[in-house]
C-alpha cells in the first residue's frame, strides 16, 4: 500500500468558525479523519508546514514569499531525504485565494519530480453540511496514488497542472481552470483519468528556492499615466509584471519610461490582461515599438505563473538578456 504525506498549511479546509470569522485550527490528523475512505487505498499521514511561527496555518490571504520557500524546503525533505517513510507522494492543503501562485512558485523551485505533488483546498469548511472539502481532499488522495509526477492542483474534480492553474470564482465549487492549457485530468467516482500528464523526471528532483519578491504587478487601465513606472522604479522593485491591452497593446507614451526602467535594470515583462490566449507584440505599431523599449513579453503565461517566474528568475540573474531568455524558455 502506498504512502502518501498530507502537508497543511491552513485555509478554509481547516478552517473552524471562531468569534471573528472563520479561522484555521484543524489539524492534519483531524482531516484525515474526515475522509476514512482514504484508508482503503493507502497510508495516509500528516505534518503541519510552519508558517509564520504557526503550526495551524494560515489564511492563504496571509501568503508570503518566504511561505513559499517553507513549504518548497517542506516538500522536497519529505520526498527526498524521509528514506524512513519513503512517500510515494505528497498532498498539500492550502487556502484557496493564493493556491495558484502557490503551485505556480512550487512548479519552479522543484524540478525533475518523479512523485506527485497535489494541492487542494475547498470552498466551504469541513464542517458546512454542502462542504466540498471531503471530496477535494480524498480526491486529492486518489490523485497521489495514481503517481503521476509534478505539481497539481485537484479541485472540483479537477486535475490542473500547477503553472496554468488560476482562481475564478469567489464561490463555485469549480473554483480552479485550467488557463491556455487542456485540463491535465479528472476524477469520476473513484477513478482518476489523467489526459495530458507532465513528463517524469530521470535524474532526481531538484530544490531551487532562490527569488526576489521585488516584483510589481500593473494592470494598465485608460488614464493611467507611464510616470506610475518610474514611481514603481523609484520604490526599489527589481521587476514589474504589466498586463498590457489585448495582444500586446502597451500606449506608446509608456515606452520610454519602460527604456528607462529597463536600463536601470529593472526587468519589465508584459502579458495580455486577457484570460485566455496570448500575447503577440508583433503584430501592431504599439507593440513592435514597445519590445524595442525593452519589454520582455510571455506569450500565453497565467498572471500568477508571470509573477512567481519573474520572482524565481531575478533570484538567478538580473542580466537583461538572461532574465528575458530564462522568462520565455519552456521549463
Amino acid at each position: 500500500m502506498k504512502k502518501i504525506l498530507l502537508l497543511t498549511t491552513g485555509g478554509t479546509i481547516a478552517s473552524v468558525e471562531g468569534g471573528n470569522g472563520l479561522k484555521p485550527e484543524l489539524t492534519g490528523k483531524e482531516l484525515i479523519e474526515c475522509i476514512p475512505e482514504a484508508s482503503e487505498i493507502c497510508k495516509l499521514t500528516s505534518k503541519p508546514v510552519i508558517l509564520n511561527g504557526r503550526s495551524d496555518g494560515v489564511d492563504s490571504a496571509n501568503i508570503q514569499p518566504e511561505n513559499w520557500v517553507e513549504i518548497a524546503k517542506a516538500v522536497y525533505t519529505e520526498l527526498v531525504f524521509s528514506e524512513a517513510e519513503n512517500y510515494d507522494g505528497i498532498v498539500i492543503t492550502h487556502g484557496t485565494d493564493t493556491m495558484a501562485y502557490t503551485s505556480a512558485m512550487l512548479s519552479f523551485m522543484i524540478t525533475n519530480l518523479d512523485k506527485p505533488v497535489i494541492l487542494t483546498g475547498s470552498q466551504k469548511p469541513m464542517s458546512d453540511p454542502f462542504t466540498d472539502a471531503k471530496k477535494n481532499l480524498l480526491d486529492a488522495v486518489r490523485t497521489a496514488v495514481e503517481g503521476y509526477p509534478g505539481i497539481y492542483i485537484v479541485f472540483g474534480g479537477r486535475i490542473i497542472r500547477g503553472t496554468n492553474a488560476s482562481k475564478v470564482h469567489t464561490e463555485d465549487d469549480k473554483a480552479f481552470d485550467s488557463i491556455n492549457a487542456p485540463l491535465s485530468g479528472r476524477i469520476e467516482g473513484k477513478a482518476v483519468i489523467m489526459d495530458y500528464p507532465l513528463p517524469p523526471g530521470t535524474t532526481g528532483a531538484k530544490l531551487d528556492i532562490n527569488i526576489v519578491k521585488e516584483v510589481f504587478p500593473l494592470k494598465l487601465t485608460p488614464g493611467i499615466g507611464p510616470d506610475i513606472i518610474d514611481t514603481i522604479v523609484s520604490m526599489g522593485y527589481k521587476g514589474i509584471v504589466i498586463e498590457v491591452f489585448g495582444l500586446g497593446g502597451l500606449p506608446k507614451e509608456y515606452h520610454d519610461t519602460v527604456r528607462n526602467a529597463a536600463e536601470k535594470g529593472v526587468a519589465v515583462v508584459a502579458m495580455t490582461q486577457c484570460r485566455n490566449g496570448k500575447t503577440e507584440f508583433s503584430d501592431y505599431e504599439v507593440g513592435r515599438e514597445a519590445l524595442k523599449a525593452g519589454v520582455i513579453p510571455v506569450s500565453n503565461m497565467t498572471f500568477e505563473a508571470a509573477v512567481t517566474r519573474l520572482m524565481w528568475v531575478l533570484g538567478h540573474t538580473s542580466e537583461p538578456e538572461k532574465v528575458k531568455e530564462m522568462m520565455q524558455k519552456d521549463l
